[in-house]
C-alpha cells in the first residue's frame, strides 16, 4: 500500500473527528449542568457531518475514475494497492458520524442512572468497537484486491436516492470460473450508470466473496495494469 497516501487519508480523517469532537467536550467541562452534552455532541456530530458529506459529494463528480480507459488488464496478484482519491473525503463523514453519534447515546445513558461505570464502559466500547469495524472493512477489501482475481461486472441496475445521488445500490452479474454469478453492492461517489462495466475483484475458490472497484476504498495502482 502507499505509505503516504494512507497516512494522509487515515490522519486527515482522525483529524476531522478528533478536532470535531474535542469541541463539545471543551465546552461541557466548563458548563454547570452536565446534562446538555448528548445534546451537543449529537449536533456536533450532525452538524460537520454536513459540509463533510456536501464536501464529498461536490468532489466526486470531478475526481476521475480509475477504470476510465479499460476495465480489464489489472494483472495477476499480488498487486499494488492505494487509497483511491475518494477515500481522503468519504472518510471523515462517515467516521465523525460513526464516533459522534454513538457517544452522544453513551452520555445520555449515563446521565439518565448517574452512572460513571457505564459512562467509562460505552466510551470504551465505542471507541474501539468503531475502528475494528473500520479495519474489517479495509482489510476486507485490501485483500480482494491486492490478492482475488478481477473480472468485469455488467451493471443492470442502479437504484439510488434522490437526496444522496453519490451513493447508489446496484445490481450485477459477472462471470468467474466458466460461471456466471450475480449479486448487490455499492457505488461510492462514482456515479455509475445501468448498462455499463465495472471492474469487480473476487475470491476464487468463493467468486460470491467479491467486491466492485465503485464501492472500494483503494484502487489498484497503475504499474500493476
Amino acid at each position: 500500500m502507499d505509505d503516504i497516501g494512507a497516512r494522509r487519508t487515515l490522519g486527515e480523517t482522525a483529524l476531522w473527528t478528533l478536532g470535531l469532537l474535542s469541541l463539545p467536550t471543551f465546552v461541557t467541562a466548563r458548563l454547570p449542568h452536565k446534562d446538555i452534552a448528548p445534546f451537543l455532541f449529537f449536533m456536533t456530530a450532525l452538524a460537520g457531518h454536513i459540509p463533510l458529506l456536501y464536501r464529498y459529494r461536490r468532489l466526486t463528480r470531478v475526481l476521475p475514475v480509475p477504470w476510465a480507459d479499460s476495465v480489464s488488464g489489472y494483472g495477476r496478484p499480488p498487486r499494488k494497492i492505494r487509497f483511491n482519491a475518494r477515500a481522503a473525503f468519504r472518510l471523515p463523514p462517515a467516521a465523525l458520524l460513526s464516533f459522534g453519534l454513538p457517544t452522544a447515546v453513551v452520555i445520555f445513558a449515563a446521565n439518565i442512572w448517574d452512572s460513571l461505570p457505564i459512562f467509562i464502559a460505552g466510551i470504551i466500547l465505542v471507541w474501539v468497537s468503531v475502528p475494528l469495524l473500520f479495519a474489517r472493512i479495509f482489510v476486507r477489501q485490501y485483500k480482494l484486491m491486492r490478492l482475488g482475481d478481477s473480472a468485469e461486472a455488467y451493471i443492470e441496475q442502479r437504484l439510488s436516492p434522490s437526496q444522496h445521488p453519490q451513493v447508489a445500490r446496484l445490481k450485477f452479474t459477472f462471470e468467474a470460473n466458466g460461471k456466471t454469478y450475480s449479486g448487490e453492492g455499492w457505488d461510492s461517489g462514482y456515479y455509475v450508470p445501468a448498462g455499463t462495466v465495472v471492474p469487480i475483484f473476487y475470491d476464487t475458490k468463493n467468486p460470491k466473496r467479491r467486491l466492485l472497484a465503485c464501492e472500494s476504498y483503494f484502487e489498484v495502482v497503475e504499474d500493476n495494469r
